[in-house]
């Protein structure tokens, strides 16, 4: 009786593995895909023709650049909706609502002399509370390659 109660006492004393993941721990997710715009609109603010204030809307379907989400290069994955209000003649304010499986990305940031690299502010579903960086690169076809660095929580 005396080996049992040793036993359990071991058994309750010893240190346990756990499988629950640290309190800060985050996952990071790389996401590249192709977009091809599907709508746009152009809000001219006077004077006529490009200047400061004029807003450029886009909606475009965003295709996988590689097998991700479970299907294949070229599959459709989402949409996005964005809008670059000129603050000078080469460079805008942007925002963008992102469409994916799981969930969607708010992105915000500024495009200069054609460079875009925008923030992710956060995000819904499996995006809740998404940080990290969207590059984006025009291709000479007209679409773009969208190149998403995440930290997810």
């Amino acid at each position: 009786m005396r080996w049992v109660l040793v036993i359990i006492a071991l058994a309750c004393c010893a240190p346990v593995a756990s499988t629950a993941a640290p309190v800060n721990a985050a996952a990071k997710l790389e996401l590249r895909l192709i977009s091809t715009v599907e709508a746009s609109s152009h809000t001219d603010r006077p004077p006529k023709g490009d200047g400061v204030g004029d807003a450029y809307r886009f909606r475009s379907v965003l295709r996988n650049a590689r097998p991700q989400f479970g299907k294949p290069t070229g599959a459709v994955v989402g949409r996005d909706w964005s809008t670059f209000t000129l603050t000078s003649a080469t460079a805008a304010t942007v925002t963008v609502r992102v469409e994916l499986p799981g969930g969607a990305l708010h992105v915000e940031g500024r495009s200069v002399g054609g460079a875009t690299t925008l923030r992710v502010t956060g995000g819904t579903g499996r995006y809740a509370g998404a940080t990290g960086t969207v590059t984006g690169r025009d291709l000479p076809d007209g679409r773009s390659t969208n190149n998403y660095h995440l930290v997810l929580p």
